[in-house]
């Protein structure tokens, strides 16, 4: 009977230890998606802080290398010097350059994303600053920002000379 019982404890305490490392691994997927959540609003506010810079007219960066320096020009946060970075190619994110942050649609239209879309599941920044996962059917559906919103703002400054 004392040699049925230890079996039966051994089963139990493994199947606890199986759950307990099980919800290990639930827990660090938990922090990953938190962590790149908040990436990717940090790189939108950031995105915005550039675009509403009077400078820039509500035009977003025309690149990586652009944002990054006017992010240390105005002694923005070094974690987001370094997010800016991972906006390059073969960074982990992709944004769009030269969006302009007050166009209509600006809920549902593309900033950037997670560069493991539209493979899997993964995190977008609206061109409003929110941020929201995506599967892939969705990702490819939202839309994108105009290709020429930098030229739409140039326009916007000629008709601000007249």
């Amino acid at each position: 009977m004392t040699y049925l019982r230890r079996i039966v404890n051994a089963v139990v305490g493994l199947g606890f230890l199986c759950c307990v490392i099980a919800c290990g691994g639930a827990m660090r997927q938990a922090q990953q998606t938190m962590k790149d959540t908040i990436d990717l609003t940090q790189l939108a506010m950031s995105y915005h802080s550039y675009a509403n810079d009077p400078a820039h007219k509500g035009v977003g960066p025309a690149s990586a290398d652009e944002w990054a320096k006017w992010a240390k020009q105005t002694n923005q946060p070094p974690d987001t010097v370094t997010l800016i970075e991972q906006t390059k190619p073969g960074g982990k994110f992709t944004f769009y350059w030269g969006v302009k942050v007050g166009m209509p649609n600006a809920s549902n239209t593309v900033l950037g994303y997670e560069n493991k879309l539209p493979g899997t599941a993964g995190f977008v920044a609206m061109v409003d600053g929110s941020v929201r996962q995506m599967q892939p059917a969705e990702f490819n559906a939202a839309p994108r920002p105009p290709k020429d919103g930098a030229k739409d703002a140039e326009k916007d400054k000629d008709k601000d000379k007249k």
